[in-house]
């Protein structure tokens, strides 16, 4: 059964059931006809972790899509599963959702995930954040200065994910103690975050939702974040913006740094002092850094002969719009650069002179 023959519903989210049998759940939040993201994670987490504050998404015209990862919440284990797993799940609740192109984010252990995204589909995504992410663990020094509860736990996850999954098994059925083992190890900076009633509330459900089925995902989460991933971050072609703090110890700033310095079109910020749950700090400037491209974009262009109708009306008195359709090409060059001078950027993908329809939507 294909994934978009098949959809069920999950406690605050939704779910599809993907051409392997698996189910992979969501949730979504923001404006439903805005830009579309979709965002990936930490670890532990599942489809309830977000910024509490959603009303941001909706006033910045973007619609969040939460994706659970195997094992978390109501997505089924996947069993053996590496990172390069991963885009195929997320390109069949793209098609299924009928999202054609579309932005990630990965926060913390989704960094490498949104960053696989973007290495095996550039055409289909827009723009990558990757905030307070990993970078491959199997580069010398990059995890010298990680916290060394984290990097035991890094370790004995990619040793075995088995032994892992015994050994924390006890703390799935009381997420808060799981909380209270996470929250031991947090510096102040971070502490004050969990300090809110907001961000608690929501944070204690989301860690719940999490090890809903066990700990299994956790481990192998873990495990496949530090197991070699599979690809080059240098090959990535998705302008991808980073964010990193210099004294997160969770996930160290050598890990930002190489990042940065390996994708080839990386917009990087790594901000003194800042430590690993930098997103909730700065939550509305990480969205709408990766939502500038869609402010920008003016129009997109799709198939459709009613449509074109409209397009000609809206820039008959820019130019002469009655044009055959072979001097639509000449034409729309013309307005690229009318755009182009007002700050704007234009698209035009599969034209030909058989095929000029388009639909226009301007984001501001």
């Amino acid at each position: 059964m294909g994934a978009h023959e098949k959809t069920y519903t999950c406690n605050n989210g939704q779910q599809i059931q993907l051409a392997d049998g698996r189910i992979l759940a969501y949730a979504a939040y923001g404006d439903p006809n805005g830009v579309p993201v979709l965002v990936f994670h930490g670890t532990p987490g599942s489809r309830l972790e977000r910024y509490p504050d959603a009303s941001i998404a909706t006033r910045l015209n973007a619609y969040l899509i939460v994706v659970e990862r195997p094992g978390y919440g109501c997505s089924d284990h996947q069993d053996r599963r590496v990172l390069l797993d991963w885009p195929d799940d997320v390109l069949q609740l793209a098609d299924a959702l009928g999202l054609e192109r579309f932005g990630v984010i990965g926060f913390s252990a989704g960094g490498p995930y949104a960053a696989a995204c973007a290495d095996r589909f550039p055409q289909r995504i827009t723009r990558a954040a990757l905030l307070s992410s990993p970078a491959p663990f199997d580069v010398p020094g990059l995890s010298d200065d990680m916290n060394p509860a984290n990097r035991f736990l890094f370790d004995l996850a990619a040793r075995d994910p088995r032994v892992l999954e015994r050994q924390r098994t006890p703390l799935a059925a009381t997420p808060q103690a799981l909380l209270a083992v996470l929250e031991a190890s947090l510096p102040d900076a971070d502490k004050a975050i969990f300090a809110s009633p907001a961000f608690r509330t929501l944070y204690t459900a989301n860690r719940a939702e999490a090890v809903r089925m066990g700990i299994k995902g956790v481990a192998w989460d873990m495990a496949v974040t530090a197991w070699p991933w599979g690809f080059d971050p240098a090959d990535i072609e998705v302008q991808t913006h980073l964010w990193h703090g210099d004294a997160d110890v969770n996930l160290p700033i050598a890990m930002g740094k190489y990042l940065a310095e390996a994708i080839p079109d990386c917009a990087a910020r790594l901000l003194s002092g800042e430590r690993h749950y930098l997103m909730f700090r700065h939550w509305e400037m990480i969205l709408s850094a990766l939502l500038s491209w869609h402010r920008r974009m003016g129009i997109v262009m799709r198939n459709s002969k009613s449509e074109l109708e409209v397009f000609q009306a809206l820039v008959s008195d820019i130019y002469d719009a009655s044009l055959d359709a072979t001097l639509w090409p000449q034409f729309l060059e013309h307005l690229a650069h009318a755009l182009d001078a007002k700050s704007g950027l234009f698209r035009c993908h599969d034209l030909d002179s058989k095929h000029i329809g388009f639909s226009w939507h301007l984001w501001v």
